[in-house]
């Protein structure tokens, strides 16, 4: 897996690491602590450029990290960032959350990136075995 990205806070903290496992054809976003709106924006809008220097449609968002919430940036998400992300290659979405995330987050992950098939899990594998089988479906 290659480091793409590591993003920090301006004491240093890590907030977002961007990998490619290229051989799968995925992203792997992971979040780390509390970003703010800005770190959110700026490490979605890195993340749009290597989707499109690559030309990768799959996404595994790993949230179990995080500690913060979404909602100041859902509409953002969806009105600019999904279309343009959508337009470069991104098709498919898997958010891998903590246990301790409530429902009507994983309904507002799955409204953010509407043109895409997204799905949540509480489990990385989980994930993982779903966007290997939207590959094959591809391939078939």
């Amino acid at each position: 897996m290659k480091l793409l990205e590591e993003l920090c806070h301006p004491d240093e903290e890590v907030f977002f690491r961007l990998y490619l496992e290229e051989d799968k054809g995925i992203f792997y976003a992971h979040w780390l602590g509390v970003p703010t709106q800005k770190d959110l924006q700026l490490a979605m809008h890195k993340g749009l450029n290597h989707l499109h220097q690559y030309d990768i449609s799959q996404v595994l968002n790993d949230h179990t990290r995080h500690l913060g919430d979404w909602a100041d940036v859902c509409s953002w998400i969806r009105v600019l960032w999904t279309p343009k992300s959508i337009h470069n290659s991104l098709r498919y979405f898997a958010h891998v959350l903590p246990s301790k995330h409530k429902s009507t987050q994983e309904t507002n992950f799955q409204d953010m990136v509407h043109g895409a098939v997204c799905k949540t899990f509480r489990v990385e594998k989980d994930a993982l075995d779903w966007l290997q089988s939207t590959q094959k479906k591809a391939l078939a």
